[in-house]
């Protein structure tokens, strides 16, 4: 559990004061492999929360790991069905 909690946080925490805008693709296609294998796990539970704007830069990016638009939102579907993405946006 540790191990998943310190990869979550690792993708947020070298931005001191939150005031700097984050590099979705560099966080992302650095560990692009893992991402892939642990959205395939069924333990593996997706919270996004935050500005509309995180969500649209996150699915640019995920769409271009998943190698399409269509394969991505197909993807994140089913994850979203299986309640295993949940998105909190304001």
């Amino acid at each position: 559990m540790r191990a998943c909690l310190r990869f979550a946080f690792d993708a947020l925490s070298h931005r001191p004061g939150w005031s700097e805008a984050f590099d979705w693709g560099t966080a992302i296609d650095a560990r692009g492999e893992e991402l892939c294998r642990l959205l395939s796990e069924p333990t593996t539970y997706v919270y996004v929360a935050g500005l509309e704007i995180i969500r649209d830069q996150l699915n640019e990016v995920m769409a271009e790991m998943a190698g399409s638009n269509q394969t991505w939102f197909r993807w994140k579907e089913d994850l979203v069905a299986e309640g295993r993405w949940i998105e909190l946006l304001y």
